[in-house]
């Protein structure tokens, strides 16, 4: 594995981390707008002192990060950025329990002539983006890979919804719900789908069977009525158990193995420090830190230090 900035190498290590208010919030993307802003946001360390406020858009990374099989994707991305994206404006509650609207871009800068293309980002989102342990923990992280075959915007903002309550829950298996109204405004559609099963067919469905057949969860749904009128969705959503052991068998396939003396070493530590954390949690987390910041000399010593940071260490 090997580091490059803030890049690596294997595009399937590459995660999103953002404040619960962003997923929350009322606002419409392309497809291809979702991907750029998915890209920039998957090059920030949420815990790092720094916050790349541009960032370059390496073409060919891109179209294998988003498995994008066209000869043209410089032209696809330029048009993506440069025509309705630029003006793209969109609101979310804050922490504070206080609304902001904001644009995504303060710049484009681009040279067709070397297939050049940096992006700026608005430095008011910086807070909601960055160092997110200060929030207490209302956050969202997930993996690029499980959206990166999806064609809808819509199945990724229903997965980023549905992952945020599945991780809320702490559970397996989570059931929550949205007023149909709701949805729409979240969308930023409430001047379409008058109708309620052209919703269905045209949103509703095609996202649920997306995210059940590329994605780490499985989602479901049910229509509620009020009187005879369809009112609100009651999600069931899970882990797709399939699809997360080969997510996890594909993180973990290039990195060494930890010794089981260095294993029990590290559950006695957690032991006397009197949590109740568990060491394979704990062993999860820590693979997931070198697949953003590459393999350590001495992996072992490594994951002793990670366990003391991380369950001695006061907050």
């Amino acid at each position: 594995m090997k580091k490059n900035g803030t890049q690596m190498e294997n595009t399937k290590t590459n995660s999103v981390t953002k404040f619960n208010g962003l997923i929350e919030a009322s606002y419409r993307l392309s497809l291809n707008e979702a991907r750029i802003v998915l890209y920039g946001i998957s090059l920030i360390n949420p815990t790092s002192k720094n916050f790349p406020l541009e960032f370059k858009i390496d073409i060919k990374r891109f179209a294998e990060m988003f498995n994008i099989e066209s000869h043209n994707v410089y032209s696809i991305v330029k048009q993506a950025a440069m025509d309705k994206f630029w003006e793209r404006e969109f609101t979310f509650q804050t922490e504070k329990k206080k609304k902001m609207r904001v644009r995504w871009l303060t710049g484009i800068e681009y040279g067709d002539s070397l297939g050049y293309l940096k992006i700026f980002i608005n430095p008011q989102l910086k807070p909601f983006l960055h160092q997110l342990q200060l929030i207490g923990g209302n956050f969202t992280k997930y993996y690029l890979d499980n959206i990166a075959n999806f064609k809808s915007i819509y199945s990724v903002r229903f997965y980023e919804i549905a992952i945020m309550e599945l991780r809320r829950s702490k559970q397996k298996k989570h059931t929550f719900s949205l007023e149909i109204e709701e949805i729409k405004k979240r969308l930023d559609i409430q001047d379409k789908y008058k109708r309620f099963s052209n919703l269905k067919a045209s949103i509703l469905e095609p996202a649920r069977k997306e995210i059940n057949k590329n994605s780490n969860i499985r989602l479901n749904y049910e229509v509620i009525k009020l009187s005879r009128s369809p009112h609100k969705i009651e999600f069931i959503v899970s882990e797709n158990s399939k699809k997360q052991l080969e997510l996890t068998t594909l993180k973990k396939s290039n990195l060494p193995k930890l010794s089981t003396v260095t294993i029990e070493k590290a559950k006695k530590i957690i032991q006397d420090a009197g949590t109740r954390w568990d060491i394979y949690v704990i062993i999860e987390q820590f693979h997931e830190y070198m697949a953003k910041k590459g393999v350590p000399n001495d992996i072992n010593a490594a994951l002793i230090g990670f366990v003391k940071k991380k369950v001695v260490t006061p907050p």
